[in-house]
């Protein structure tokens, strides 16, 4: 079926799909990146037929460095000068790190780990960086949010042909660092 989100301002496509392994169904939701109706339908008809000849609908699985050049595309010239400088420097240090040719959905919990740990004792910095060691924990958890806010609006864009450019933030839920809050006496004893 298709139907309208209101909060996402899109047209979303839901089928059940059964998992081989265990035999469970479960329902998957996919953006179509458009509000045309009359579209959506017309897509809809062709998923279901997919599925009769045993095909499924395509699953996006790009590489960090196609993700990074359509959001640099689309994106990153909406922004201001100043995010636009770090959306930049964050790609390439990103790109860097875990490789321009690397499958988003292979990214798991130990990539995370590990940006946090080389970005916090300075073996990752942009190109360029003058500065010597590493980076407190509020500028780690701004140069990762940026890679989620990537990830997340990819989850909805669109590719034109009902294809979401990547079905899952393989991020999402890892814990961010946080700085601690210093004690800050305003009376002496």
């Amino acid at each position: 079926r298709v139907y309208e989100d209101a909060k996402a301002g899109t047209i979303l496509l839901e089928f059940y799909e059964t998992n081989s392994a265990n035999g469970r169904r479960s329902r998957k939701r996919v953006s179509l990146g458009h509000t045309d109706r009359a579209k959506a339908v017309q897509q809809a008809n062709e998923t279901a037929k997919s599925f009769e000849v045993g095909m499924k609908p395509r699953a996006a699985d790009p590489t960090l460095g196609e993700l990074f050049d359509i959001y640099g595309r689309e994106v990153t010239p909406r922004k201001s000068e100043g995010k636009q400088r770090h959306d930049r420097r964050c790609i390439e240090m990103f790109e860097r790190a875990l490789g321009r040719d690397r499958r988003v959905l292979s990214l798991n919990l130990r990539d995370w780990e590990r940006l946090i740990q080389d970005r916090s004792e300075g073996r990752l910095a942009p190109a360029g960086s003058r500065r010597e060691g590493g980076v407190g924990n509020r500028q780690v958890e701004y140069d990762l949010k940026f890679l989620l806010a990537v990830f997340n609006w990819a989850r909805r864009a669109g590719d034109g042909d009902g294809n979401v450019l990547l079905e899952r933030n393989p991020f999402q839920g890892f814990p961010l660092p946080k700085e601690r809050s210093p004690q800050r006496p305003a009376l002496s004893a």
